[in-house]
């Protein structure tokens, strides 16, 4: 996917993006830090059709696209079961074949024993867990990630990114995570956008060759991509 030359500001305001170009790779993820406010939000809004650019052109994006937000935002009235359906219903027709699914990615993350709980009687790392299936099981191709693991402590956040890794695994997507957690970006990203005040420039891309899986972020290469994204962020003042 490739945004060229994206243009757009909201009305009587600054430039938030200004000539943009960037390319994402396919089946892999992307993560961008930046500035508060600069405009990272409204990037992905732009590539799920919530906003449209005021020029520019966004080529080769999936149809379909999934988003996870900082809360699971699940529906507390029906169980966890259809939590998931509903989002499957849309675009798959066949009972049987729901049902296979479902089951499939509740076994993946040992989680089929809650199918028929409702939401409010999961616990906090349950609940995160389902909305990352209900982000996975849905057939996109693109999965858009707005700070999912913000405010969560640091045992739970490692439990929710190791869930995110067996997803991710199990069923590749293009993901564009934004974040402004440096060691989450380094925890599972392949690529790590660093972006400037507004308008929003890409600063640095920063590429990673290792594969996510148990990836230990605190050996000497990641020390030096650490402090090399520490040492971008200081331009911001």
């Amino acid at each position: 996917m490739e945004l060229k030359n994206i243009n757009f500001s909201y009305e009587n305001n600054k430039p938030i993006l200004k000539d943009f170009n960037l390319s994402i790779q396919e089946n892999k993820i992307t993560s961008i830090i930046g500035p508060s406010g600069v405009g990272k939000t409204t990037l992905l809004n732009l590539i799920a059709n919530v906003i449209q650019p005021i020029s520019g052109e966004i080529i080769d994006k999936p149809n379909i696209t999934s988003y996870l937000f900082q809360d699971d935002r699940l529906i507390n009235e029906i169980t966890v079961y259809k939590n998931l359906q509903l989002v499957l219903l849309s675009v798959l027709k066949d009972k049987n074949k729901i049902n296979e699914e479902i089951k499939k990615y509740l076994n993946l993350v040992s989680l089929d024993d809650c199918a028929n709980k409702y939401p409010n009687e999961l616990s906090g790392s349950m609940r995160r867990r389902i909305a990352l299936i209900r982000a996975f099981i849905y057939p996109s191709k693109l999965l858009l990630m707005d700070e999912p693991f913000k405010g969560l402590d640091l045992q739970l956040k490692q439990e929710i990114m190791e869930t995110f890794v067996e997803l991710y695994n199990f069923n590749p997507k293009t993901i564009l995570f934004v974040t402004h957690d440096i060691d989450e970006s380094i925890k599972i990203s392949n690529s790590i956008l660093i972006m400037s005040n507004s308008p929003m420039k890409i600063m640095k891309n920063i590429f990673i060759k290792e594969n996510i899986d148990n990836r230990n972020i605190y050996t000497k290469e990641f020390n030096d991509i650490r402090r090399e994204i520490y040492l971008q962020t200081k331009k911001w003042k």
